[in-house]
């Protein structure tokens, strides 16, 4: 028996309203009792349960508000919002005083991204607020249904609107700092957060979140601090022990890396990504016979792991295993689409073996996937010189160009081949007038 199941015998009414369905016994119930019985299904996200009762009581109370009320909430949760909104648009023309008409009809309008008439349904809403207190709740309803459709844009303009009328609810600022995050607009999101942060600097979220903008921001030492500060507060804070642990990878402390991976693999003990990171911060450090034990453990709990493949790909091919490299590259394009990654060492593989036309197909479907990576480009050329055939080497690098601008080994290279091709020229020439002279 689950806990649902045990509170529902714990509760008479819903209990012998179950016996009588089961029986086929109808029994009267008044509006007080149906609501009763809607309710507690509702709040127990019982909803097929919920649905059944509301057909049970308006069938006997087809006219009743309460009842009707209820009818749309539920289809508010099983998402049928057109009947939804037929129903309360109906039953606010009947009650136009129910705020919560109001808030419900704008919900199933936003949650079918009609948003104007959404507007509509808050704008009547808050014409019905009756004192500046009631008003502010109302403005925190409306923005938290935005924030729930993840509408920011929304969401943070209704918690701007309820912060100007009191800003001394601060935690107004951490809701309006998430939704510009979630924008983008991190700039403005930081500040939001450092002055939410003086009022409650024991928010570990806050501190959380701060450090996130400051890496979108590029700013790797601040939000170094930022996490930091959270696991002050919560040293098991295990958001923000794996930020750490990737971004000191990022700055090339492997040996703390795994120390911080390894704090979460004491919290979660079959993390897979953490055994993933562990083995590329030993593969920094060499220790590659380690790292693929670790990638082996990755791939027992997700078998589909594309990255940990192509990792131990990466392995066999610094090892010049290159059959073993190519086997384990072709797994993780397999379940990776046409990675430019997975498909640059595998041009790399066919690069070796001398396979030119295998690895020109390689790199051509890889700087398709990613134009912008000037080493595949310079990789790609490098097919072109194997074969001595420098004019179709520049003709590569010069089609890089509209991607990369003013790219210092581009023009390097292409300096390099003009200059083989020069060569070749002057020894044709040479060795014509040695034939003329004999």
């Amino acid at each position: 028996m689950n806990l649902l199941e045990h509170l529902r015998d714990k509760d008479p009414l819903v209990s012998q309203y179950e016996q009588n369905k089961f029986l086929g016994i109808k029994k009267y119930y008044d509006v007080d009792q149906f609501s009763q019985i809607i309710d507690y299904y509702y709040f127990s996200q019982d909803l097929e349960r919920a649905h059944e009762a509301v057909k049970d009581a308006l069938a006997i109370h087809p006219a009743s508000f309460e009842l009707l009320l209820r009818r749309s909430r539920v289809l508010i949760e099983l998402k049928e919002f057109e009947l939804a909104i037929n129903l309360l648009n109906f039953l606010t023309t009947e009650n136009p005083q129910e705020s919560e008409l109001f808030l419900l009809l704008g919900f199933s309008y936003a949650s079918l991204e009609m948003l104007n008439n959404a507007e509509q349904s808050f704008k009547k809403l808050l014409d019905l607020a009756e004192d500046k207190k009631e008003f502010i709740s109302f403005l925190n309803d409306i923005a938290y249904i935005y924030f729930s459709l993840k509408n920011y844009h929304k969401a943070y303009k209704y918690y701007s609107r309820a912060y100007r009328l009191d800003p001394t609810d601060f935690h107004l600022l951490y809701e309006m700092a998430f939704c510009l995050e979630k924008q983008d607009k991190n700039e403005k999101s930081r500040d939001l957060y450092l002055k939410y942060l003086k009022h409650n600097p024991y928010s570990k979220l806050a501190w959380y979140n701060l450090g996130v903008v400051y890496l979108k921001l590029k700013a790797q030492d601040k939000a170094m601090e930022a996490f930091d500060f959270a696991l002050a507060i919560d040293p098991q804070f295990s958001s923000a022990i794996y930020n750490k642990a990737h971004l000191l990878y990022e700055k090339q402390r492997y040996i703390e890396s795994i120390r911080y991976y390894k704090k979460i693999l004491k919290l979660e003990n079959n993390n897979p990504s953490a055994f993933f990171f562990i083995a590329k911060n030993l593969v920094e450090l060499k220790r590659y016979h380690t790292a693929l034990r670790f990638l082996q453990k990755a791939i027992e709990k997700v078998p589909f792991f594309p990255q940990a493949w192509y990792e131990v790909a990466k392995i066999f091919y610094i090892n010049n295993k290159d059959t073993e490299s190519k086997y384990y590259v072709f797994k993780a394009l397999k379940q990776g689409d046409l990675n430019p990654e997975y498909l640059k060492l595998l041009g790399k593989i066919y690069l070796k073996e001398k396979k030119y036309a295998r690895a020109e197909t390689a790199f051509k479907w890889a700087v398709l996937a990613n134009p912008f990576d000037p080493e595949l480009w310079l990789d790609y050329s490098e097919v072109y010189e194997n074969e001595g055939n420098y004019q179709k080497a520049i003709e590569i690098l010069n089609n890089s160009k509209q991607f990369l601008k003013d790219n210092e080994e581009i023009f390097a290279r292409i300096e390099y081949f003009n200059n083989l091709l020069r060569n070749k020229a002057r020894q044709k020439r040479i060795r014509q007038t040695n034939r003329t002279k004999n």
